[in-house]
């Protein structure tokens, strides 16, 4: 697997439009990210602000335009696992009995393979991702017993 320089991580999208059977979510967005820049989306509720990041993601699809992460689609960059998603709030039962260690290695699913076992490779990218969010001390706990922010860094990670 390829290593991805995170210092030249770039986000293009030129004309991207979105439609709901036929009602227009999204019209005309154009976002340039260079390497380096920060940028923040900010709008009344209603203008698309989550339309747009579901279309860089991919977890809607465009009707119009085109979307570059990192010069790639945004497909074979989920595929890479160049881009995720940490939603604004993760709308999960605190009570479901899964260890920090579960969640992050589902982010790793999607390159397993059907029966979702976990190469050695897969298993140290999950220890990468936790160390790096300094969680170890936390690999088997529930995250329902996590504080917001340990829950918030594990869903990153």
């Amino acid at each position: 697997m390829e290593t991805i320089n995170y210092q030249n991580f770039r986000i293009e999208a030129e004309n991207i439009c979105v439609d709901y059977n036929g009602k227009v979510a999204l019209y005309d967005a154009n976002l340039r990210l260079q390497p380096g820049q920060i940028c923040g989306l900010v709008g009344m509720n209603g203008a698309g602000k989550t339309t747009f990041f579901n279309a860089l993601t991919g977890f809607v699809n465009i009707s119009k335009g085109k979307i570059r992460i990192n010069g790639e689609s945004v497909r074979s960059a989920q595929k890479d696992q160049t881009i995720a998603y940490v939603p604004q709030n993760e709308g999960i039962d605190s009570q479901f009995p899964i260890s920090v260690w579960d969640v992050v290695m589902m982010g790793r699913y999607g390159s397993m393979n059907i029966f979702r076992c976990p190469r050695e490779s897969d298993v140290q990218a999950v220890k990468d991702a936790i160390e790096r969010v300094d969680l170890t001390d936390h690999l088997s706990t529930p995250i329902g017993n996590l504080s917001g922010g340990q829950r918030k860094r594990t869903f990153f990670s």
